[in-house]
């Protein structure tokens, strides 16, 4: 649904994802692998982690664009508009 309200197909998720998918390879994910390539899977996967993030940012920043944030205008001179007035007229204020 997030993804639907971008203009457009983020283009670095397929790259993102290629990182994640070589990373969950048979040696890297029990750790039997040598330690350069644990030091590689965790840079890999620090990038697309980040991808991810900036992805979900750009696509929640759109989605707020397009929601409408306008407020009644108020009801009486004294009240400000967004303020639920049930009840409040006749309720005794104690001091």
């Amino acid at each position: 649904m997030i993804a639907a309200a971008l203009p457009r197909r983020a283009a670095d998720s397929a790259a993102a994802w290629d990182a994640v998918l070589f990373n969950t390879f048979h040696d890297i994910l029990p750790g039997s692998s040598i330690e350069r390539a644990i030091h590689e899977q965790i840079d890999w996967l620090g990038q697309a982690l980040h991808t991810a993030r900036r992805n979900e940012s750009a696509a929640l920043n759109a989605l707020a664009a397009v929601v409408d944030t306008r407020v009644a205008p108020a009801r009486g001179a004294d009240m400000p508009s967004g303020v639920a007035t049930a009840g409040l007229e006749s309720a005794p204020v104690a001091v």
